[in-house]
């Protein structure tokens, strides 16, 4: 039992490292822990982008609809400061 219970620990430890990370503040992009003019420049640098483009950033993708359009840009911006 202690054994599978390490197993299950251990999967969704990996799990957690592979996912992508999970920012406190809605438009914070780059995970400083502030939004700012960084982060919107990071939205518009992929902006029209989408998974498999090669500016596709995938923190950029504030709504997760799987593209950077103006909705992205918009989360960022009212969320300035």
């Amino acid at each position: 039992m202690l054994k599978r219970i390490s197993v299950v620990i251990l999967v969704f430890l990996s799990l957690v490292a592979m996912a992508r990370p999970v920012f406190a503040l809605v438009g914070d992009v780059n995970g400083d822990g502030k939004v700012d003019m960084e982060d919107i420049v990071l939205v518009i640098l992929a902006f029209g982008s989408y998974p498999g483009y090669p500016r596709w950033n995938p923190n950029a993708d504030l709504n997760n609809d799987s593209k950077i359009d103006m909705c992205d840009i918009i989360l960022v911006i009212l969320n300035l400061g």
